[in-house]
């Protein structure tokens, strides 16, 4: 009897899949119209993915329409329209009297990728804040290399990346109770993009999981012939 072969187990992390258009739209149900009409509208749009329940400052954000991800929990404020549809989707819609509007969605980070790769959406601000990385539950960090790499896929030009924790911006180490021992870079080339930091603050309402403000990097693609520093 020959023995079977040991299979070696793969050191790597496991990646994560995005999903494909067709697996999104029979999670989303009729949800996903509510979806298409307001990634339809005009000004600029941030996506906040991993967003929990602590955003009521990101209206203060230079951005006029913001999409919120998180797979089990939907933003619910006093003012927010809910809708549960018969298919068991959800989700919520608020809109401010400058006109400024947000959709918080419960769906996977990755869930939301196909479908603005299909309506062509650009994004001009991606917010990778408090995003569950210490607290557990969140499947993959939305600041890390496979996830931004396929967000800087779908950004505009200028970018602006908001963040608390971002080893590629902000190099250094986890520290004991989750602290993040960090310099923040003042530039930095990621992609075809060179980032600059351009401000630090805190979002009222935001807590930084790592720190005690967040950056604000903008980003802008680099031409043909420049160099990083042009």
């Amino acid at each position: 009897m020959v023995e079977e072969e040991e299979k070696e187990t793969d050191p790597r992390p496991r990646l994560i899949a995005t999903p494909s258009l067709q697996e999104v739209e029979a999670t989303l149900g009729s949800t996903l119209e509510v979806v298409h009409r307001f990634l339809q509208s005009p000004g600029r749009l941030a996506w906040y993915p991993s967003a929990g329940r602590h955003v009521p400052g990101l209206l203060e954000l230079a951005f006029d329409t913001y999409v919120l991800t998180d797979f089990g929990t939907c933003v619910t404020w006093d003012r927010m329209v809910w809708r549960r549809d018969s298919d068991g989707s959800g989700w919520a819609w608020f809109k401010d009297e400058s006109g400024r509007q947000l959709l918080s969605l419960m769906v996977s980070n990755r869930g939301l990728l196909p479908i603005l790769r299909d309506m062509g959406s650009r994004l001009d601000g991606f917010i990778g804040n408090n995003d569950g990385c210490c607290e557990g539950g969140n499947n993959e960090c939305v600041n890390d290399q496979p996830f931004v790499t396929e967000v800087l896929g779908l950004a505009a030009d200028p970018f602006t990346w908001i963040t608390d924790h971002a080893f590629q911006l902000m190099p250094g180490g986890m520290a004991e109770g989750c602290a993040f021992v960090r310099r923040v870079e003042q530039q930095a080339v990621l992609g075809p993009y060179l980032f600059r930091l351009v401000d630090q603050r805190i979002i009222h309402g935001i807590r930084p999981q790592f720190h005690d403000r967040d950056a604000f990097f903008e980003g802008r693609r680099i031409r043909d012939g420049e160099g990083p520093c042009d």
